[in-house]
C-alpha cells in the first residue's frame, strides 16, 4: 500500500484526485498499467482520461511490439488477397 502523506501532499499544492490522476498517466505511459486499468483507477472515463494524457503530452495507445508485427502480418495477408 502507498500512503501519501498529508504534508506532501499540501506541499505537491495537488488534489488527491489530482494525485490519483498523475500517477494513473504515467503508470500508462509507462507501460504498467492497461489504459482501462488506468483509467478507472483515476475515476475517469475513456473521452475524459484520453484528455488528460493529451494534456500531459503522453501517449494515447501504446503499441507493442508484437501487436505491431501482427497488424503488419495481418495487413500483408489482406494485401495479398487483394482486399486492400
Amino acid at each position: 500500500m502507498v500512503v501519501i502523506t498529508d504534508e506532501l501532499l499540501a506541499e505537491s499544492q495537488m488534489t488527491d484526485d489530482e494525485v490519483k490522476l498523475e500517477i494513473a498517466c504515467r503508470l500508462f505511459a509507462a507501460g504498467k498499467w492497461t489504459f482501462p486499468a488506468a483509467s478507472r483507477w483515476a475515476g475517469l472515463d475513456r473521452r475524459d482520461f484520453e484528455q488528460a494524457l493529451l494534456d500531459r503530452d503522453l501517449p494515447v495507445i501504446r503499441l507493442e511490439d508484437d501487436s505491431l508485427d501482427q497488424d503488419l502480418k495481418t495487413l500483408c495477408h489482406l494485401q495479398d488477397r487483394g482486399v486492400i
